[in-house]
């Protein structure tokens, strides 16, 4: 595997950990804090993948499959372009 790939594979555990809600972690294991430095640092999302301009859920639902970036957007402009 290339590293972009691993770097993928990583994100994507991560993102799912406790079923997508990071509020679902303890804050004494300090688990949220380290996840969001290693998004930040580590994670280069691809012209095609979730960025900060999608909510932590909408991100969720792209990575799942369950949705695509093209439709989140759809589904904002349907709605007056809230997020």
């Amino acid at each position: 595997m290339e590293t972009k790939e691993l770097l993928e594979l990583a994100w994507g555990l991560i993102a799912n950990a406790y079923e997508g809600d990071w509020d679902k972690a303890p804050e004494s294991t300090g688990w949220k804090k380290a996840a969001e430095r290693w998004r930040d640092e580590y994670h280069k999302p691809s012209a095609n993948a979730p960025c900060e301009n999608f909510s932590h859920q909408e991100q969720q639902d792209i990575i799942s499959g369950a949705t695509t970036p093209a439709d989140v957007i759809a589904e904002r402009e349907k709605d007056g372009g809230k997020e």
